[in-house]
C-alpha cells in the first residue's frame, strides 16, 4: 500500500484539509517566536491595561500572564489567523455560571481575555474558578 495518494483522491483532499489549518497556526507562532513580534502592536504593559477594560472587579486585579501569539478563529466557513495578547488576570469578578450546567454558580477569581495585539479590540474572554 503506497502512502501517496492521487491529486484526485478524495483522502488525500481530506487530510489537507484537517492538517492545513493546524500547519498555518504553527507556522504563524514560529514566525512570532524566530522573526520577534509584528511592529506595531501593544507593548505588553498597554495589553494589560486594556484588557483590565474588558471585565470589572470588586478588588483591584493583579496581572497573572500576557502572552501574545497567533489566534486561529473561523468565520463564514473560511480560517482566519490573526495575532492577539492572552492576559489573564486575577480578582474577584463576582458570581457567574460555570460549566455546563445551567443554575452552577461559582466565583470567579480568574479570568483571561484575547485582545487584538495591534488595536486592543475585544476578542473573546474565559472566567475560571
Amino acid at each position: 500500500m503506497s502512502v501517496f495518494y492521487g491529486i484526485g483522491d478524495s483522502k488525500a483532499v481530506r487530510a489537507a484539509a484537517m492538517v492545513a489549518p493546524v500547519a498555518v497556526l504553527v507556522f504563524a507562532w514560529f514566525l512570532a517566536a524566530e522573526a520577534g513580534l509584528p511592529d506595531g502592536g501593544l507593548t505588553r504593559s498597554e495589553a494589560v491595561a486594556q484588557a483590565g477594560q474588558y471585565v470589572t472587579s470588586s478588588t483591584p486585579t493583579s496581572e497573572q500572564t500576557a502572552t501574545p501569539g497567533p489566534y486561529l478563529t473561523v468565520q463564514d466557513g473560511r480560517p482566519l489567523l490573526g495575532m492577539v495578547w492572552w492576559v489573564t488576570l486575577r480578582g474577584d469578578f463576582g458570581t457567574w455560571v460555570v460549566g455546563s450546567e445551567a443554575g452552577h454558580l461559582a466565583e470567579v477569581t480568574r479570568v483571561t481575555i484575547v485582545i487584538n495585539y495591534f488595536n486592543g479590540n475585544f476578542v473573546s474572554r474565559r472566567f475560571e474558578t
